[in-house]
């Protein structure tokens, strides 16, 4: 994409370079997207405030393990001057800069900003015991495989008089249910299976290292651990073989139903949708509520309210549905500048009403002109 809010069908794929174990379970649900965060293909929908701010947590208990904060007393200055980057570099972007300040748009930005900082606090204070004596502790250590085709960074390795656990951070919710997130139990159990190629030893332990109270041990075998490395090595060469038969294609082709897999779960959060031809074709055949609040069709109305908003008809194969409130700006929605009645329009990340035909704007919404047929 050259221009924002144009879409040309000229989205190619490029071979997986390495699996992460933290994008492992995200490969396992849609090859085709985890294909494109590989190739740095940048995304075509805002980044969600608490995933943003979830790199700032994470930036400040890294700095905090690997001794790189000066002080304990400058914990929150420090940060404060994460955050400020962060904010410049959303502002500078027409897709994030909603988010700014992430101090309003964050869900109780208060409550995990002191969590954060005590966490850092925790971590400093834990480092200083260890200044004059052998590391027991490594923060952001690199383990891959041999052949370099799995490899990632542990948050937390700490030897012990026992032996080695590996910890992760995570500044969210860790529970879906009653059971720890698969995506957390596979990360880690990679990880274990990573560091025994590594270090040449199995860690005793793996826990999750939430912001506030106890870790959380994520029970494993090493039989298991063992099989997860094997079938994620196979599914990375398995995902470039597939690759390389699709050279030349794009991502609107058909062909690409043999990496994508499009379902109401998977791409609700996915960034890369706006391109994705398997999900589109599936979002066109289907208006069900449970599917992302997106809007795919032609144009059939351009009308100015009296509001100073815009109200766009669009018509796909189910009939005309309804945009209202979108905010008459080109530097909201750089798409206006160009759209035109009878363009093919994609509108991602609607609110809907209770009319099934009428939908409005939300502070995420983008709208993109196709310049091809979807």
């Amino acid at each position: 994409m050259s221009t924002p809010g144009l879409l040309d069908d000229d989205v190619k794929l490029a071979s997986l370079r390495r699996i992460s174990p933290s994008r492992y379970n995200s490969l396992r649900e849609c090859a085709l997207r985890e294909v494109l965060v590989s190739k740095r293909q940048a995304p075509l929908l805002p980044v969600s405030p608490a995933a943003a701010i979830g790199s700032a947590i994470h930036s400040l208990l890294e700095e905090a393990g690997k001794g790189a904060l000066p002080g304990i007393n400058d914990i929150s200055s420090r940060w404060e001057k994460l955050v400020d980057t962060l904010n410049e570099k959303l502002s500078k972007s027409w897709l994030d800069s909603y988010c700014v300040p992430l101090s309003k748009t964050v869900r109780d930005y208060d409550f995990k900003k002191l969590r954060a900082i005590r966490k850092a606090a925790e971590i400093h204070s834990t480092m200083q015991l260890y200044d004059n004596v052998v590391a027991a502790s490594r923060h952001e250590l690199w383990v891959q495989s041999g052949d370099g085709f799995l490899g990632g960074a542990i948050d937390i390795a700490d030897v012990t008089a026992e032996g080695t656990v590996l910890r992760d951070y995570k500044s969210g919710q860790i529970y879906e249910g009653d059971e720890i997130k698969p995506a957390y139990k596979l990360q880690l159990k990679l990880y274990a299976a990573l560091y025994k190629e590594m270090v040449g030893e199995w860690p005793i332990a793996l826990q999750i290292e939430p912001l506030k109270g106890q870790s959380v041990d994520v029970p494993f075998t090493r039989d298991e651990c063992t099989a997860l490395f094997v079938e994620a090595l196979s599914l990375f060469h398995e995902i470039n073989q597939q690759v390389s038969s699709l050279q030349g294609e794009t991502t609107h082709s058909e062909s690409m139903r043999s990496l994508a897999n499009p379902s109401r779960q998977v791409c609700q959060f996915c960034q890369f949708r706006p391109v994705c031809g398997p999900y589109l074709r599936e979002r066109r055949a289907e208006r069900a509520d449970d599917w992302p609040a997106d809007m795919l069709g032609k144009v059939i109305e351009i009308t100015a309210l009296k509001n100073g908003k815009l109200l766009i008809g669009i018509e796909d194969s189910h009939g005309a549905t309804y945009l209202r409130g979108v905010t008459n700006s080109v530097d909201r929605h750089p798409a206006l500048a160009f759209l035109k009645l009878s363009d093919w329009i994609g509108v991602f990340g609607v609110m809907r009403s209770p009319a099934a035909d009428t939908f409005s704007e939300s502070v995420q919404t983008v709208i993109y002109k196709y310049l091809y047929d979807p």
